[in-house]
């Protein structure tokens, strides 16, 4: 499975965190059986989800600082799975450059978003981006 269909599966998932209070296990045993999903420990679409999921309150904290007129709990549920998980891998993931979570995020919402969902979520990652090179900035200007 390529990386771009591993952060799609993770997008479904964490889409699917929104409808469920039972956790990731929970959805990945659905998964399994409903959609015949399973992933293996380890494998990116499984960290990628756990990590959005386990750090949903930070995520969403960042990505309503960059959202001027949308707080999450508004939000469209796929638009607000697409930007949780980039923005997970713009804060902690360093391996991914934050031009290809941005660009991936994009054509999710291209998918699986209206019509609106595109510019809207290019718009949040990159102040989202903005925001963290300039506290990085800060800090290293800071020493």
């Amino acid at each position: 499975m390529t990386r771009k269909e591993e952060r799609e599966q993770a997008f479904a998932i964490v889409f699917e965190s929104s409808f469920h209070s039972e956790g990731l296990d929970y959805i990945l045993e659905n998964a399994a059986e409903d959609r015949d999903l399973v992933l293996e420990d380890g494998s990116f679409a499984k960290e990628l989800a756990r990590m959005t999921i386990d750090k949903r309150d930070e995520i969403d904290e960042k990505i309503a600082s960059c959202s001027t007129h949308w707080k999450p709990g508004r939000m469209a549920k796929a638009a607000l799975a697409i930007l949780r998980i980039a923005v997970c891998e713009i804060y902690y993931f360093d391996d991914i450059p934050a031009s290809v979570s941005i660009n991936e995020a994009i054509e999710l919402a291209k998918t699986y978003g209206g019509d609106e969902d595109p510019g809207f979520v290019n718009g949040v990652l990159g102040a989202v981006y903005k925001k963290k090179t300039e506290s990085c900035d800060e800090c290293v200007s800071g020493d």
